[in-house]
């Protein structure tokens, strides 16, 4: 399968929940209108190739890199100082454990027992349940911690090479299926009522 075509299926099925109201509550919740992102998933569809030059021979693909890394800002920005802060600082420390384990999947590929998105998809929606439990702080450690991962293994492939590319189609792909994947477990969750469990049992230890 080819690197991105994972990601435009995402951003197909995205666009599509978006049209028939799953994300209604989330947009009516922030004042997002239905109409401003749908048309920026369309522009998102259309100009997915779309891709600037940059010096010592990158180049950035605006869609894959640009619209992750600014919805989570935005969403940040929305937050009050302390969380701001926390979320920063998990953010840059998910980045990093990302940047990391892709390197030692490059220098030991025998630990990939599973194509290296999904590893990576699986690792990172890990982190950022570890880290936040709300789903607004979620997406937004999901967004910074991928976008700040890429930063960082293009800094290294650039040194490797000689070139770099931010937000290629391999990351988009994994960007999209960490977001489902987060969804699906959110859902997984909510519906066996492990929260609620938890505290059960939480509080049956103290007593």
């Amino acid at each position: 399968m080819n690197d991105g075509f994972l990601g435009m299926i995402g951003l197909w099925f995205f666009l599509l929940f978006v049209w028939i109201g799953v994300f209604e509550r989330f947009m009516k919740k922030h004042r997002v209108s239905k109409a401003m992102v749908s048309l920026v998933l369309l522009a998102a569809l259309i100009g997915g190739g779309l891709y600037i030059e940059l010096p010592e021979n990158g180049r950035m693909m605006v869609i894959p890199f640009v619209i992750p890394l600014a919805v989570g800002v935005w969403l940040w920005i929305r937050q009050g100082d302390q969380q701001r802060l926390h979320l920063l600082t998990a953010s840059f420390l998910i980045g990093a454990s990302l940047f990391f384990m892709q390197l030692l999947l490059r220098l030991d590929p025998v630990l990939m027992f599973i194509p290296e998105k999904y590893m990576l998809a699986g690792f990172v929606v890990i982190l950022v349940l570890v880290a936040a439990r709300k789903s607004f702080h979620q997406y937004v450690l999901l967004s910074l911690g991928l976008g700040l991962s890429d930063l960082c293994i293009q800094a290294y492939m650039w040194n490797k090479t000689g070139s770099y590319v931010l937000g290629a189609s391999y990351q988009w792909d994994v960007w999209w299926i960490s977001f489902y994947l987060l969804i699906a477990v959110r859902g997984i969750v909510r519906y066996l009522n492990l929260p609620k469990l938890w505290k059960r049992k939480r509080a049956e230890t103290t007593s």
